[in-house]
């Protein structure tokens, strides 16, 4: 009936429906991220901008793939995602997930039709290449390499094509310190890079800060890690 005032029970009962939907504003607002991390993906490169990194980068490679198709999806590895929030729980992984590990990515694909050979770049959010594959046909020769050949190989190709990055480094160390007792010791050794050192200026003083001391291939913490 027109001119019909709520009831005191009625008006109890909106205020009640308003302020749950502030708490439920608020609890969606603080724990979405955290749930769905994938929703805070900070992208700073376009489906567009990605397919073009990832051509420069098989052209620095010495491929030619003009007059290839090209196909480009964005991606998520899903059973590293699983086993991190299973590992660390969600919160921290999470954390890792957003800054130091690239479980996202744009997936480029380039190919023709009928043939074997496909190259495969992954490209971060951010614009890193984080990711390579180059598949040719099984019957195709090709070379034998021994155990120092093949790690030479591929130290070249990290440092020289992707770079070394401290950051990968640091997820190490960081599970280190959950497992290493209070100033336990522990050492790791690295191969040597291909002009003869075994660390970039940028590694050595990466490791020095943490408070390893550094003698050739050997990375050794006597006092834990810091």
């Amino acid at each position: 009936m027109p001119g019909e005032r709520l009831s005191a029970s009625e008006k109890r009962g909106l205020l009640l429906w308003v302020v749950l939907g502030i708490i439920g504003t608020i609890f969606a607002y603080k724990y979405f991220f955290r749930a769905f991390p994938e929703a805070s993906v900070d992208f700073h490169v376009t489906r567009g901008e990605a397919l073009k990194l990832g051509q420069n980068f098989v052209a620095g490679l010495g491929e030619n793939v003009s007059g290839y198709r090209s196909a480009i999806v964005f991606s998520v590895d899903d059973d590293g995602k699983t086993y991190l929030e299973r590992e660390l729980g969600l919160q921290q992984a999470n954390q890792l997930m957003s800054s130091q590990l690239h479980l996202w990515y744009w997936d480029v694909r380039f190919f023709r039709p009928l043939q074997e050979e496909e190259f495969f770049v992954r490209v971060s959010p951010a614009g890193q290449i984080v990711g390579y594959t180059h598949k040719i046909e099984e019957a195709r020769p090709g070379a034998t390499l021994d155990r120092a050949a093949a790690e030479a190989t591929a130290q070249n190709f990290v440092v020289s094509k992707l770079g070394q990055n401290p950051s990968e480094w640091d997820f190490l160390l960081r599970d280190l310190q959950l497992r290493l007792a209070p100033r336990g010791k522990i050492y790791l050794t690295v191969n040597p890079l291909p002009n003869g050192d075994y660390l970039t200026p940028e590694l050595r003083q990466f490791f020095s800060s943490r408070g390893a001391d550094i003698e050739r291939e050997r990375i050794f913490f006597a006092k834990g890690v810091r």
